[in-house]
């Protein structure tokens, strides 16, 4: 097709129009704006009173906190994880009864945890 052709045009046209609704779609720009503007001129409106301010800080440490700790069970985890892997290539792991088999994941575990602190 030339470009100058008006079928050209037609299926430029058409292409910018889905193209647009696609990333309007993709990024929610449909959603209700009115809901965002009264939170915006809400939050916009008027400064923060000192107990406000010391609110929201204490929420936000709060929530640093949970994540931090979140990240110490997940970490936790994963080295448990690694230490049973690392216990089961024992050569006579499968003869060990299951309170042997606990008594050796505690004791590589707290090791491997000791060594992974410093």
């Amino acid at each position: 097709m030339k470009e100058n052709s008006p079928k050209f045009g037609v299926m430029l046209v058409i292409f910018f129009t889905v193209f647009v609704e696609g990333v309007m779609k993709r990024f929610d720009y449909f959603e209700d704006d009115e809901e965002n503007d009264d939170e915006e001129s809400e939050s916009l409106g008027r400064p923060l009173t000192p107990k406000e301010y010391k609110e929201l800080i204490e929420e936000e440490r709060a929530l640093q906190q949970q994540d931090v700790e979140l990240s110490y069970i997940d970490l936790n985890q994963k080295l448990l994880q690694k230490t049973i892997k690392l216990c089961e290539k024992s050569l006579f792991w499968n003869f060990y009864s299951l309170q042997t088999k606990l008594n050796m994941i505690s004791k590589a575990f707290l090791k491997l945890k000791n060594l992974q602190e410093y």
